[in-house]
């Protein structure tokens, strides 16, 4: 009876390792190939297009039910493109072509064309990698962007009368203990029609190693 326990455990020891380095590689391929999938760094007229393709963008709402809810991530390559002709075609049915000011309010990060570690982390959650679960790097929310706007003097550099103001607002959190916080502060930017971030800070929460709380359970937001 041991040895056939004995063998149980050690099947189980080998499945769960060569799972999670299957997810692991499958997450590190999966991002080399979202990658590859690059943005132009202007906006592209209809007219300029190399496909000469008559087809619009997608709309906002069909974008973002492209989003995969388990990692929070676009991780088919077929819906990354249709981003990212989103991004780079001006087109006044589906966005502005010319953004003149930002609408005040919270706004949540839901693309990136850029991957990196983050996307595989993500990914590597959605798909129960033990590994990242238990001492990865991962966002447990989706960072947000508030964008204020406030009364100022006429300022001659950014010529206008009110300034906005950008709070970008991202957890992370890192290891069983560790939430970081991270904070951009910036303003937007007429002439350049960007945000231009000018300062940054870190703060790190760790909760307090307590048998009825740690042992089951990751920190997450609620907890800081």
């Amino acid at each position: 009876m041991p040895a056939i326990l004995v063998l149980i455990l050690k099947v189980m020891a080998i499945v769960t390792i060569g799972g999670n380095f299957a997810i692991e590689r499958y997450a590190d391929w999966k991002t080399a190939q979202m990658a590859k999938i690059a943005v132009v760094g202007k906006l592209i007229e209809p007219k300029d297009r190399e496909d000469d393709s008559t087809e619009p963008p997608w709309t906002v709402t069909q974008l973002r039910k492209t989003i995969c809810q388990g990692s929070g991530v676009v991780e088919n390559l077929e819906y990354r493109n249709a981003w990212n002709q989103w991004l780079t075609t001006a087109s006044p049915a589906t966005k502005p072509n010319s953004i003149q000011i930002l609408d005040p309010g919270v706004y949540r990060f839901a693309y990136r064309s850029y991957v990196n570690y983050e996307e595989a982390g993500a990914i590597r959650k959605r798909l129960w990698h033990l590994p990242t679960l238990v001492w990865g790097y991962v966002q447990p929310t989706p960072g947000v962007v508030i964008i204020a706007k406030k009364d100022t003097i006429n300022d001659a550099a950014l010529q206008q009368k009110h300034q906005i103001s950008a709070i970008c607002k991202e957890f992370v959190r890192f290891r069983w203990r560790t939430i970081l916080y991270i904070e951009w502060t910036g303003h937007w930017d007429p002439p350049t029609k960007s945000l231009n971030w000018t300062s940054s800070k870190m703060i790190v929460y760790k909760r307090k190693l307590k048998w009825w709380n740690v042992l089951w359970k990751p920190l997450s937001v609620r907890d800081v």
